[in-house]
């Protein structure tokens, strides 16, 4: 799995980088997928919100993209929110899929 880091108008330091690194990388045992690409962007709103820091993650697995985006007090807590998303979304995902190839096998009987 490749995984992109990006970061608006600053630059990551090493230990943010290797924190949300070896997260991306427990995605593909947690979820059971395929996964190609993790990409991961960070930045800072420009609002008055109390929350300003805000991770974006888009996973990439072959045939479907999953796309989470988060915000929180800091960069850490809003990239841990929105890789919980990202494992949500691709587990109901594959569910639904698996519930599709039980009705479509039932169908053919």
């Amino acid at each position: 799995m490749k995984i992109i880091i990006q970061s608006l108008d600053f630059v990551a330091g090493e230990k943010l980088r290797y924190f949300l690194e070896e997260h991306a990388r427990t995605l593909p045992e947690t979820t059971g997928q395929q996964i190609t690409k993790a990409e991961i962007i960070l930045g800072e709103e420009t609002t008055d919100l109390s929350d300003k820091k805000f991770c974006a993650i888009r996973v990439v697995v072959p045939d479907k993209n999953y796309l989470v985006t988060e915000h929180a007090s800091n960069y850490e807590k809003a990239f841990i929110i929105a890789l919980e998303g990202v494992k949500r979304q691709i587990n109901v995902s594959s569910t639904d899929a698996s519930s599709q190839d039980v009705v479509d096998d039932k169908m053919l009987s």
